[in-house]
């Protein structure tokens, strides 16, 4: 694995993180985030206002319980394949063995829905015209599914899709350390 940059955003103290590698041909971003743990799901997806979120996502939430109390500090890893073949599952199943190897959590969708709050504009601050922010805890909605934060003409929503489908490359795998 090859060493690439890191960058970082609204983290008080600019530190470098030579103990995070990306795998080749990747790149990664550092987010600090406080996360409603136990948000209601549709408030959480009200939060991401102005919304633009198809019914499905709304109707998912009670596969995603909260994953605790209160609200909480966190680091966030996005993991993102920009060059690379396209193939379903690919950059799905990478990021997810990369995880692993790196020792980091899988997120849950309240933890992508804060990024999407917290980050209005994520997409302009890494020069793109549009990302998808994925988390990285699936289910077996009808086939293996993900919810995502999506930006793009300005806009921000909430979906869920199938995990073999996020295998662009706007699609930023999210990982908490």
């Amino acid at each position: 694995m090859s060493e690439l940059p890191v960058t970082a955003s609204r983290i008080e103290s600019v530190r470098k993180m030579p103990d995070i590698i990306a795998p080749a041909g990747a790149r990664i971003h550092i987010l600090r985030v406080n996360v409603l743990l136990d948000q209601p799901w549709h408030e959480a997806l009200e939060t991401l206002l102005p919304y633009n979120g198809g019914e499905r996502i709304l109707n998912v939430g009670n596969c995603f319980v909260p994953t605790g109390a209160g609200e909480e500090e966190q680091e966030h890893i996005l993991l993102n394949h920009p060059a690379g073949k396209y193939n379903a599952g690919y950059h799905w199943e990478l990021a997810q063995n990369w995880a692993v190897e790196e020792g980091f959590t899988r997120t849950v969708p309240r933890e992508v829905f804060a990024i999407g709050r917290q980050y209005p504009e994520l997409h302009k601050e890494l020069g793109l015209n549009s990302m998808r922010v994925v988390a990285t805890t699936d289910r077996n909605i009808g086939g293996e599914q993900a919810c995502f934060v999506r930006w793009y003409c300005g806009k921000r929503e909430a979906g869920v899709a199938l995990v073999h489908q996020f295998s662009v490359r706007s699609d930023w795998f999210a990982f908490r350390r």
